[in-house]
């Protein structure tokens, strides 16, 4: 098994544990056809959650990974990114989650454009084309 798929297992016995079968998760495989979205795309009672793991802290997301995190959020959805197996195993649904304004900070440091993130997510602009991995 991959590192981040330890991450997304020891997830997945997290969510199991919290929501039993009260909850939809989807774990999308991506394959190149389709809409770019992320790891885990998850529904509990009216509540839409959207997560993105990596193996670690230090593994970057791609600009579409916080496109679609982003989107989550203005949508009225939460949004997490879960980089190591510890936060995997005590995730709570209920914590507030990623503002937009942390997205577009977080992707513009990531991506060392480090230009005043409150001026909104023109760096975020959507990626359907090459170049974005």
């Amino acid at each position: 098994m991959t590192p981040e798929g330890e991450v997304k297992n020891v997830l997945k016995k997290r969510l199991l544990k919290i929501f039993g079968e009260d909850a939809y998760a989807f774990w999308p495989v991506q394959m190149g056809y389709g809409s770019r979205t992320n790891d885990c795309i998850l529904c509990h009672k009216g509540c839409y959650i959207m997560i993105e793991t990596k193996k670690s802290p230090k593994e970057n997301l791609r600009r579409a990974q916080w496109y679609v995190l982003w989107r989550v959020v203005k949508a009225g959805g939460k949004a997490f990114v879960i980089d190591n197996v510890r936060d995997a195993a005590t995730f709570d649904p209920n914590a507030p989650g990623l503002t937009d304004t942390e997205i577009v900070s977080r992707f513009k440091a990531q991506s060392g454009d480090l230009s005043d993130a409150r001026a909104g997510p023109d760096s975020l602009q959507r990626f359907d084309g090459e170049g974005d991995r």
